[in-house]
């Protein structure tokens, strides 16, 4: 089994799409954003280049996710936005939030 190298890369395999709980304890939209803030933090200390050249939260994923729902305010986070927008709904919020990774992705050229 290869493993991924890089966390946009395990974003993109579909085992951790379909089995994202499996990997994150839940299927809820803020247990992705604790996994992914984990994840960023332990590459940063340990000087691990991915986190120093996108920095936390995706690189510019906050603002576009803002913009993409015409926030004017990008200070609440994107997985708050995102969760507001699904009225509240974890699950929903989780998968919409691949969706919007995706569009960002191809935008940005991740």
């Amino acid at each position: 089994m290869n493993l991924p190298s890089s966390i946009y890369e395990l974003l993109d395999t579909e085992n951790f799409r379909r089995r994202t709980p499996m990997f994150i304890g839940e299927k809820k939209i803020s247990s992705l954003r604790a996994f992914l803030e984990g994840a960023f933090y332990t590459m940063y200390i340990y000087g691990i280049t991915e986190a120093e050249e996108t920095g936390s939260d995706l690189g510019n994923f906050h603002d576009w996710v803002a913009r993409y729902y015409g926030w004017s305010e990008t200070t609440v986070g994107w997985n708050n936005i995102i969760l507001q927008e699904c009225n509240g709904n974890e699950e929903k919020a989780l998968d919409q939030f691949f969706i919007l990774y995706d569009e960002f992705k191809n935008e940005s050229r991740l």
